[in-house]
């Protein structure tokens, strides 16, 4: 992820604050730099005291000598500032209490999407999923069991074996049980939720592996005639 945001805006020719109107925002430069010239070109904004293709010409040559001064701009006005990041202590003011205030929310909103999946009355299923060829490996997670015949039939494995000859398939399969009561194959969201959450949910109901599996097969691509 970027680690700067670029807003764009236009203005007065005084750039005063009250006559900025946000015309983009972004985290990518080169996209920053589209919409300045698209603005310069429809003659919206002007560059270094020209307008028109005179303006777009001279925005050119600093584009490509990496030399693009928003200083230069009139009618348009470039705000950065740091895209704030977990990750990244220095993107934020940590005497605001930010990054305490940021785990609470993300516990707040992990506790909800478990409580919501209601799991005290049911238990989904699912798997997941390692394929090996001679030269390739996929790790994914489908809802319920896995066997070849349903291997065949995810999107995943089509794409694995897209543009493959032929090869030996290893398989490993884990397969696991979330929750009480009866079980069924987990939802997209259920299988979602353990996915972003596994810690939350191990912690609240458990997360049981109830089968290992392996099996094997030599692939060998249909051939056209």
């Amino acid at each position: 992820m970027e680690n700067r945001i670029y807003i764009l805006s236009a203005c007065d020719a005084w750039a005063g604050h009250d006559s900025m109107r946000i015309q983009g925002v972004t985290t990518d430069e080169t996209m920053l730099h589209a919409m300045l010239a698209a603005k310069i070109v429809a003659g919206e904004m002007e560059y270094g005291g020209f307008s028109g293709g005179d303006a777009y010409q001279l925005f050119i040559q600093d584009f490509v000598n990496k030399k693009v001064d928003y200083n230069k701009l009139q009618y348009g006005f470039v705000q950065t500032c740091e895209n704030a990041q977990m990750d990244n202590p220095q993107s934020y003011d940590a005497s605001l209490g930010i990054g305490d205030a940021y785990e609470e929310l993300a516990h707040e909103k992990a506790i909800h999407a478990v409580m919501s999946l209601e799991l005290d009355t049911h238990s989904f299923l699912y798997s997941t999923v390692e394929i090996r060829s001679d030269n390739d490996y996929l790790c994914f997670h489908i809802p319920g069991f896995c066997d070849r015949d349903r291997l065949e039939t995810t999107d995943e494995y089509r794409e694995f074996v897209e543009g493959l000859d032929e090869s030996e398939i290893n398989v490993n399969v884990s397969t696991y049980c979330v929750g009480e009561g009866e079980s069924e194959d987990a939802t997209d969201q259920e299988l979602a939720a353990v996915l972003e959450y596994p810690e939350e949910i191990d912690d609240e109901y458990g997360i049981d592996k109830i089968l290992d599996d392996f099996f094997s097969f030599y692939y060998e691509a249909e051939q056209e005639y």
